[in-house]
């Protein structure tokens, strides 16, 4: 929103640019010939309501054979220097009732531990690589799909799963906001999302820790 101008009256018939009050401070514009007791009149600009950004696309909340695909209350949208869009959590880091996972001593009850973070996405949404780093892309398993990415940087592994594509080859150097590739559901038995899992360089999912510090994610408004 524009300050309001603070102007005489006549002084706003002389100086009509001044009507409108463009300066980050109140602007006080006067007429020698005026004299101080003349009645001041106050212009303000309208007010700009703030744009809020839409809604993420939440997707089937079920897969085909009727198993939920969202094991978390957060109901919330994410962005992150990751990906393109907003999308929520579908599976958090650590202990889960989801089925996929066999039931780990980590956890209470039949609850078993999720090395990762899932974020449901639309099939194509396109990937990027959060950090600068090497592409590796070999030897990762089939749990993550064929075409899962690893970014190496700094002595630590972020892996990319459930990709429907990838743009870089193994070996590859990447910037930060290179595009790795798209989203999608290969190898995921609960639809397409992106995985996101981080562990020292060269480690295993065992090693894994949460990824929230590296995808830095942000709640939309």
């Amino acid at each position: 929103m524009r300050p309001a101008a603070v102007l005489t009256t006549s002084a706003c018939m002389l100086v009509l640019a001044g009507c409108a009050g463009t300066d980050a401070s109140p602007v006080r514009i006067a007429s020698p010939s005026v004299s101080a007791t003349t009645p001041t009149v106050a212009v303000s600009a309208p007010s700009v309501d703030v744009a809020r950004a839409p809604a993420c696309k939440v997707g089937p909340r079920r897969t085909p054979t009727g198993v939920k695909r969202f094991w978390t209350t957060d109901r919330r949208c994410y962005t992150s220097r990751w990906f393109a869009g907003a999308h929520r959590r579908m599976i958090p880091y650590g202990c889960t009732s989801a089925p996929w996972y066999a039931p780990s001593p980590r956890c209470s009850g039949r609850k078993g531990f999720h090395h990762g973070l899932d974020l449901a996405m639309p099939k194509g949404t396109r990937v990027y690589a959060g950090v600068a780093g090497r592409v590796v892309t070999r030897g990762i398993g089939s749990a993550y799909g064929d075409r899962a990415v690893i970014i190496r940087s700094r002595g630590r592994d972020v892996l990319l799963g459930h990709l429907s594509r990838r743009v870089v080859s193994h070996g590859d150097r990447v910037r930060k906001g290179d595009l790795v590739g798209r989203s999608g559901a290969r190898g995921a038995p609960d639809g397409p999302h992106l995985h996101v899992e981080v562990r020292p360089a060269r480690g295993s999912y065992r090693d894994a820790v949460s990824p929230r510090r590296v995808l830095r994610l942000k709640v939309t408004r």
